[in-house]
């Protein structure tokens, strides 16, 4: 099986700040025929590398007869990485990322445009610290055992794929959460991380090995040249798996690796996703540098689910709940409350 290490979002921003502290920020008037040559160097890559052209129904040369004009050979960087990073907004992607050493592009609307459906001081007091001591900080992930209606239900709330996963943590998390009827896996704005995070999570609630997805990598310069693709599963991990009911909690703000960890665990049919869509990034970026030196990636890959659907824009949840005012209910989380009616009338 081929490795795919996924990124996300906050990396493009620590790279760039990175490059903040590393060298002299200069802005200077581009040479004659640098700016052209830039712009025309980003948007031939994409061309011919990018994933998501026909599904994100794109025309990429009018993208670039839209931008053109904006360039010249008398403008500043700053003008340039302008022009570039709305050139790049326009593949509506945030896995598509210009990286300068004065700046660096993310494409935010995904999330921005969305209710937020996760209030993480809400999380804490009313679930987390419920029980008071009963709340632990294993590792990465918060976790504690709710008694409601009668039942024990294990929440585990998980920040970023980028935090790494001990087995020795999650063998402890198991054990103490076989006990209990089931599971909730809060990973509500986790923008995502690395591959090896959600394989490792993911196994822990498999009860057999099970497709997850199936990877597609560009292979030529056409829209719809792809390779054959490359079969991802599931398998049971550690000395533990919960296969009892489970509840994974989404928002907008579920991103790149995220994305792929609810895709994965919706193999098992003990599983509901509950709350809203997600953010989508099933796309795996690549990138490279520009004749000036700056670095951009941007999606090379697409992830097609077991039965055929591309999710790349979000996964849809099998429930939609979504949270109100947390300032005029603040004594509960719709979405945690739903999971719980799952988990107790699997409904």
């Amino acid at each position: 099986m081929k490795t795919i290490k996924i990124f996300i979002l906050p990396f493009i921003i620590l790279l760039s700040g990175i490059f903040g502290a590393c060298h002299k920020v200069i802005i200077k008037k581009n040479e004659k025929g640098n700016a052209a040559e830039n712009f025309e160097y980003l948007w031939h890559q994409i061309y011919i590398k990018y994933s998501f052209f026909q599904y994100k129904n794109i025309d990429w040369q009018n993208v670039k007869s839209k931008y053109l004009p904006l360039i010249s050979s008398g403008m500043s960087d700053e003008e340039l990485f302008e022009a570039c990073a709305l050139m790049m907004n326009e593949l509506r992607d945030g896995h598509a990322n210009l990286v300068a050493p004065f700046d660096a592009s993310v494409y935010y609307p995904i999330f921005l445009n969305s209710p937020t459906n996760f209030d993480a001081r809400l999380v804490l007091t009313r679930y987390l610290m419920r029980h008071g001591a009963n709340m632990q900080s294993t590792g990465a992930i918060d976790n504690c055992i709710i008694d409601t209606f009668g039942l024990k239900i294990g929440y585990l709330r998980y920040n970023s794929f980028m935090e790494n996963l001990y087995t020795e943590d999650l063998d402890y998390i198991l054990e103490k959460m076989m006990s209990c009827n089931g599971l909730i896996l809060d990973v509500r704005s986790n923008g995502g991380g690395s591959s090896f995070n959600v394989f490792s999570l993911a196994g822990r609630f498999a009860d057999t090995k099970r497709l997850a997805f199936k990877s597609y990598a560009k292979s030529g310069h056409g829209e719809n040249d792809f390779d054959q693709g490359t079969n991802l599963y599931i398998q049971p991990q550690g000395k533990y798996q919960f296969t009892k009911p489970i509840a994974v909690l989404t928002n907008r703000g579920c991103y790149s690796a995220t994305s792929f960890f609810t895709l994965a665990m919706k193999a098992f049919p003990y599983v509901k996703v509950i709350g809203d869509t997600t953010g989508g990034g099933l796309g795996v970026p690549n990138g490279g540098q520009m004749p000036n030196g700056w670095t951009y990636r941007f999606s090379v890959t697409k992830t097609i689910s077991p039965d055929g659907k591309n999710y790349e824009n979000g996964i849809p949840p099998d429930i939609t709940v979504w949270m109100s005012d947390s300032t005029l209910h603040p004594t509960h989380d719709e979405i945690i409350e739903r999971a719980i009616v799952y988990i107790r009338d699997g409904l």
